[in-house]
């Protein structure tokens, strides 16, 4: 029974010790307190689908607006053997709506943007009409879904990715120039005005179809597109950007551990600040490896890449930012074979920290959105076989940090020697007298300064009640260092 209960403690929590003494007894401290606000908390998960059927979403299958309403789609095979795009929307405090035939036909990689203020819905995918998929668009702007063509090439046009500013959508996708290249194509669709080009400096191989583009787009509407490029062999990823406003794109290629990079997402902010991710292996298949890259506002050049997922073998799923925090979802990967076992990763924390969404063997996808309050919200497809699926969204606890959590109970916990304060309370520090300190430096738990507390000439620390809210917190002073919970 005991090993059993060490066994529960060493899964949930965090040990920290520390020496100090309070009210004249030298304490070991040892502070237990709870990892779940430091990890992705399911706190409720919705259906969206009817049907059993073979599902399918893309990394940009789910999006929200200003109100919080989430908007999401998917294809669905039917009875025919056809792959249709469904709908649906859920508002705050709301059920999901009832699914919405988007497009029927065989339908491919539908991605979606809405416009953050009125939450029109944007819609981008490919359709194969004869021979070759082309590109197509659809709104909800009448009430009514609007399919409109906005390719007639003859040639493959693949893997469209959306992102929207005001009433525009500006769509990116892979096509075969007049030479028979594979190249990266954008366009901007905006009240039935279509302006396309070629992007003829991107450079994606002979099997150029898992080119994977990206887009994002920074506040003023400058378009910065990544996606795998290069040969068979020699894969990492690219970025394209259009700085100018015109025909001129900027290239560049980025590089992390990887041998190979072959998927990615990115975010853009103001004066060309860029929060990138990107996934790929050694060369030979495994172990796969996410990365993320930052470059500065107003810099060409790119900080050192971080590795994202530790020594799990991962493959990106999602993408999401909240503030300057990036959140990911990544499928674990077994050798080669996707595992069907969806984590969440992000660095809010100041660190990154991976933790399980579903990691049940039987659950796909993970497109990702954070909402206002810091909450997370993933798309997935789960079912025991692949003809026999269902669409979920599982929504998370708010990804709040350490020192916001003021409602965990495990920080209420009375153990033995635990160093658990219920301000106002007033510490006295015996190291302090010998070592002359006067402050004691007291630091969140990113290890941000946040207060400087002075020391009595007793040697007596006090902590107010309206000092600190409740959570972890470090204190520093001369070479020594403690550790402590504040609970109100």
């Amino acid at each position: 029974m005991k090993q059993k209960f060490t066994e529960i403690l060493t899964r949930h929590l965090f040990v920290i010790r520390s020496r100090l003494t309070v009210h004249g007894r030298l304490l070991t401290v040892l502070i237990l307190c709870s990892i779940s606000f430091a990890q992705w908390v399911t706190t409720s998960i919705d259906t969206l689908t009817a049907s059993i059927t073979r599902k399918a979403i893309t990394m940009q299958a789910l999006a929200i607006d200003d109100n919080q309403t989430l908007h999401a789609i998917w294809t669905e095979r039917t009875g025919s053997g056809i792959n249709c795009i469904f709908y649906s929307h859920k508002a705050p405090d709301s059920n999901w709506t009832a699914s919405e035939l988007v497009a029927d036909s065989t339908n491919n990689d539908p991605v979606l943007g809405v416009e953050v203020n009125s939450g029109r819905v944007h819609i981008a995918y490919t359709r194969t009409l004869s021979t070759y998929p082309e590109l197509f668009y659809a709104t909800n702007q009448t009430g009514n879904w609007e399919r409109i063509q906005l390719t007639t090439n003859d040639v493959y046009d693949w893997s469209p990715t959306i992102a929207v500013k005001g009433n525009q959508a500006h769509i990116a996708w892979i096509t075969i120039d007049s030479l028979g290249e594979y190249r990266i194509a954008y366009g901007i669709y905006s009240s039935g005005s279509w302006r396309k080009e070629i992007l003829y400096g991107s450079q994606l191989g002979d099997f150029g179809l898992g080119a994977a583009p990206y887009i994002a787009l920074e506040p003023e509407g400058i378009p910065h597109i990544s996606y795998r490029g290069g040969n068979y062999g020699d894969y990492h990823i690219h970025h394209a950007e259009n700085p100018f406003g015109d025909t001129t794109w900027l290239y560049e290629i980025l590089y992390t551990v990887n041998a190979n990079d072959f998927s990615s997402a990115l975010a853009a902010k103001r004066n060309g600040e860029l929060f990138l991710v990107a996934s790929g292996n050694d060369g030979w298949g495994f172990p796969f490896r996410t990365c993320y890259l930052h470059r500065p506002a107003n810099s060409p050049n790119w900080e050192p890449y971080q590795l994202m997922t530790a020594d799990a073998s991962a493959t990106l799923r999602g993408f999401a930012m909240d503030s300057n925090f990036v959140h990911i979802t990544w499928e674990r990967v077994s050798g080669n074979i996707l595992t069907e076992e969806i984590y969440h990763c992000s660095n809010y924390l100041g660190h990154w920290f991976n933790s399980g969404i579903r990691p049940d063997g039987q659950t796909s996808y993970g497109a990702l959105v954070i909402d206002n309050c810091h909450r997370g919200h993933c798309l997935v497809v789960s079912g025991a076989n692949i003809d026999s699926q269902q669409v979920y969204c599982l929504h998370s606890a708010p990804f709040t940090g350490l020192c916001e959590n003021k409602n965990s109970k495990m920080l209420k916990l009375k153990h033995r020697g635990s160093f658990i304060i219920h301000p106002p309370i007033q510490l006295k520090l015996s190291a302090l007298g010998r070592q002359g300190c006067r402050e004691v430096y007291v630091y969140n738990s990113c290890g941000n300064l946040i207060a400087r507390i002075p020391v009595r000439k007793d040697n007596t620390l006090f902590v107010s009640e309206h000092l600190l809210p409740s959570g972890i917190y470090i204190g520093r002073y001369q070479q020594s260092v403690l550790t402590f919970v504040i609970v109100k």
